[in-house]
């Protein structure tokens, strides 16, 4: 599971904060998360921006205030890509891996064109 969406509104205060991560409970973030990502937010990335807004090193001696600014770590994290990009070999064992025997290998398909082609001349 992702730590934040890529779609959030990044926090700008403490009450920004604690209301992204009330948001981030309730079932129609949730629902919309798993329609658009295929997956649930685990709400993790918002928990750490309430702990960095309630970190007294961080706050630069503000009080606990819900328009006391978020500073996160100055490190980003490294975003990973999307999607990972791999041979057509390997890419089609594990397609036939996930869904079985229904999927025909490269050489099951090449030799169907050969005899559609062959019988069409």
């Amino acid at each position: 599971m992702s730590s934040v969406s890529p779609d959030e509104p990044e926090a700008q205060t403490c009450g920004d904060a604690f209301n992204n991560a009330w948001q981030c409970y309730s079932p129609t973030f949730q629902m919309t998360r798993y329609y658009r990502y295929g997956e649930l937010d685990s709400c993790e990335g918002r928990w750490d921006a309430i702990w960095a807004c309630m970190d007294s090193r961080k706050r630069s001696g503000q009080g606990l205030s819900s328009k006391a600014p978020v500073i996160a770590d100055a490190k980003e994290e490294r975003a990973e890509p999307y999607w990972n990009l791999m041979d057509p070999k390997e890419a089609g064992a594990r397609w036939r891996k996930r869904f079985g025997d229904k999927v025909p290998t490269e050489e099951e398909l090449a030799e169907r064109d050969r005899a559609q082609r062959h019988t069409g001349q």
